[in-house]
């Protein structure tokens, strides 16, 4: 149904719930409006089984479903391991985020 807000899909496995992705749609830096993949979380024990695969396909087609012509997702620059699956999938790094830590101890002062 297009024009739906967001989705969750859950991978179940038996009785176990073996990995979830959230979806949404958010405006692109651009000005465009893409889905989002908001979390990926897979059960340690299926990883490497195919269940991330399966649910980002699930949150790629949703997209499709709702006219969106992007997925973005966010993840740590030293999470190796996410950054290999994602390329994996076609994804492509477009963007640098940049945090400074502020420690109380050091005020700049303007006079």
């Amino acid at each position: 149904m297009a024009g739906r807000r967001g989705a969750v899909f859950v991978a179940v496995r038996g009785p176990r719930i073996v990995g979830v992705v959230s979806v949404d749609r958010q405006r692109h830096f651009t000005g465009d409006e893409d889905a989002y993949v908001g979390e990926l979380a897979v059960d340690p024990r299926e990883v490497r089984g195919g269940v991330g695969r399966r649910l980002m396909a699930a949150a790629e087609d949703w997209a499709r479903g709702q006219g969106l012509r992007h997925v973005t997702l966010e993840t740590g620059a030293a999470n190796t391991t996410a950054r290999r699956f994602y390329a994996a999938l076609g994804y492509t790094e477009e963007g640098v985020r940049l945090t400074r830590s502020l420690d109380r101890g050091v005020q700049t002062r303007l006079s």
